[in-house]
């Protein structure tokens, strides 16, 4: 009998997309989407951010705490999100979320094999 498989993610890679995307990094800077995130937190944040870039809103802590609250999903994305930034990501910007799209997508891309192969061998 197959178990649930455990899938890769990049914690550091996705915290650090984030925390660039909250201090200012353009959402758009890579084509990362919700399937760049393992799930949970991480991605109710990005589709968040998201959701008010599309409208054109900022894309802030403030903001996307707000957005979340009013979706009724801060419990679920963690609470607030300022946990997100740190010294680490302030310098980052949009060169900052271009290099961790590698990383997310390398994970993205093992998390579907490992996903397909599961499948396989349930089958």
């Amino acid at each position: 009998m197959l178990t649930q498989p455990v899938t890769p993610k990049n914690e550091a890679a996705e915290i650090a997309v984030i925390g660039s995307m909250l201090m200012g990094a353009s959402p758009y800077a890579a084509p990362i989407r919700s399937e760049h995130f393992h799930g949970g937190d991480n991605r109710l944040v990005f589709e968040a951010i998201r959701a008010l870039a599309d409208k054109g809103q900022p894309a802030n802590v403030l903001s996307v705490t707000s957005h979340l609250t009013a979706q009724g999903l801060l419990e679920h994305a963690g609470g607030p999100v300022a946990r997100y930034v740190s010294e680490d990501v302030a310098a980052g910007g949009d060169a900052h979320v271009r290099h961790y799209y590698t990383d997310l997508e390398s994970a993205r891309q093992s998390r579907e094999a490992v996903t397909h192969i599961y499948k396989y061998l349930a089958d």
